[in-house]
């Protein structure tokens, strides 16, 4: 199967697998990190629920030192290990991530990402527990920030906000370029100095 191109803008195109749709949070996110090489340059990234995994490779594109695509599904992991293989990205790295999985929480946590990147990930009432859960423990250390690509008509992001504040982490939302006026989300750790 061959590789389909995600309109990343400005003339820039990322290559997946077309066995689903890239969703519009996932691209707009995608195009940030395209045209904001500063964002992921250098870094160690870490992609949540990556589906096709358009987000870490167009951060692989734009010179990350390292990026992990995970997603719970063999399916949406095995599609994105393809598109890996197809860029010939020797720096990316492919994994299934059950969020519940302590034993491979840990593992991550152990790896010290710069930044994590998500999309269209607080899509029902449970999400902004389980979400801020799992960014509270990934986040370990001052400068790590998570982005999340959230649309704009979802309605968990004030659950999502609160959630995260119990667990000593912050949330900045601002608006998002790209399809049907996404939302960006830029997570952190409350350090106290």
């Amino acid at each position: 199967m061959s590789l389909v191109d995600v309109d990343l803008a400005g003339g820039k195109t990322i290559g997946v697998f077309p066995a689903w749709p890239v969703w519009p949070a996932e691209q707009a996110l995608a195009r940030v990190m395209a045209h904001a090489p500063s964002l992921c340059r250098g870094k160690r990234v870490l992609e949540l629920a990556c589906g096709l995994g358009a987000i870490g490779l167009a951060c692989a594109a734009s010179g990350a030192f390292e990026v992990l695509l995970t997603d719970a599904e063999e399916p949406m992991v095995a599609c994105a290990r393809g598109a890996v293989a197809a860029h010939g990205f020797d720096n990316v790295h492919v994994a299934v991530l059950d969020w519940a999985d302590a034993e491979q929480l840990h593992a991550l946590r152990q790896s010290c990402f710069d930044i994590i990147v998500a999309a269209d990930v607080l899509y029902d009432e449970s999400a902004p527990a389980l979400v801020a859960n799992l960014l509270a423990t990934l986040i370990v250390q001052p400068g790590t920030r998570a982005l999340i690509a959230d649309p704009a008509k979802r309605p968990y992001r004030t659950a999502f906000d609160i959630a995260l504040m119990e667990r000593g982490m912050r949330m900045e939302e601002g608006p998002l370029p790209g399809p049907d006026g996404m939302r960006l989300l830029s997570i952190t750790r409350m350090y106290m100095a």
